[in-house]
């Protein structure tokens, strides 16, 4: 498994294997600790190491790989209640891209469930992986006779390898993997919430099971996600969501959590900008707008701003 993170962080006081397991929410919470209120990172590293001590209490490391999975998903919705907002709720919401909340809450919206399950995996020895579809994130658990099965944590349903091509069919994958961190975010996730939301079922592993091989298998490939990205990608859809609501202050405190990880990005640095400018800070939003129109000048955002700027940047609307 190739995992880029340069710092990896265990499951804390349960590692079981000579091998550590890595955690994307732990890697998570770390990237967002100096942001966060101490009592908020304490809680939530309990509660998840509560959940993950009773997933390993429910499923013995002995069980046969299908059962793990079966079982893995059986505690995923039915004991621990993990699901997806209510069809009838009124618009997305910050809360449910915070993996923070949706671990405490139990709710939230397919990406950030796939993030949980995939740790809950890994936390009972199963070598899972993240893969970034331009519709659902899909979940790939390799066993140990060279076959895959992939799973869409959201609803439960797990996938045969012609529906795992369908996912890339009429969609290029270009947008989704070489796109920035940065607002652009947001339209890719929402593109997911588009779908219809499938009421929870439980398909038998055994039938889907992939063999590795396959001549398609380059796609599969090129789409799984690196520990580190994943979890930075779940951070900027969280900002993204907090620009919808408004709640600058909050997001730009992210952002700068981002530009730590990447200080040239300059979709990030057009991100600060905006969320300061919306703060009242002008000069500040004025660098960061002009970063952003040297270093990609054929974007047509960056087209619009310049504009802006050489009028003194009188207003520079919403650019989320």
């Amino acid at each position: 498994m190739s995992v880029l993170l340069s710092h990896p962080i265990i499951y804390p006081e349960i590692a079981t294997s000579p091998s550590s397991v890595k955690s994307l929410f732990l890697a998570y919470l770390e990237k967002l600790k100096p942001i966060l209120k101490t009592e908020k990172v304490e809680t939530s590293t309990q509660v998840f190491v509560d959940v993950v001590a009773e997933l390993r209490q429910k499923i013995p490391d002995t069980a046969d790989e299908l059962d793990k999975i079966r079982q893995l998903l059986d505690f995923f919705f039915i004991d621990a209640l993990f699901s997806q907002p209510s069809k009838n709720e009124p618009s997305l919401k910050a809360k449910h891209f915070d993996l923070c909340d949706v671990l405490a809450f139990r709710t939230g919206q397919q990406s950030a469930l796939s993030i949980l399950f995939c740790d809950f995996a890994r936390a009972i020895n199963l070598q899972s992986e993240i893969i970034v579809t331009p519709g659902p994130y899909l979940v790939r658990i390799e066993l140990a006779d060279a076959s895959y099965v992939f799973l869409e944590p959201a609803n439960g349903i797990s996938l045969d390898w012609q529906d795992v091509e369908a996912t890339f069919a009429n969609n290029p994958l270009i947008s989704v993997l070489e796109q920035e961190f940065g607002l652009d975010a947001i339209h890719e996730d929402a593109l997911e919430l588009e779908q219809e939301q499938i009421d929870v079922e439980f398909n038998d592993p055994t039938q889907t099971a992939t063999e590795v091989g396959s001549p398609d298998e380059t796609i599969i490939n090129k789409a799984l996600v690196g520990d580190k990205e994943i979890v930075l990608k779940a951070i900027s859809l969280f900002k993204a969501m907090l620009i919808a609501e408004g709640r600058f202050a909050h997001a730009l405190s992210i952002c700068e959590v981002l530009l730590e990880q990447e200080p040239d990005n300059p979709y990030l640095r057009r991100d600060r900008g905006y969320l300061l400018e919306q703060l009242d800070c002008r000069n500040q939003a004025i660098a960061d707008y002009e970063y952003f129109v040297e270093q990609c000048p054929e974007d047509p955002i960056a087209k619009m701003l310049k504009a802006q700027i050489e009028e003194h940047l009188p207003s520079v609307h919403s650019v989320h």
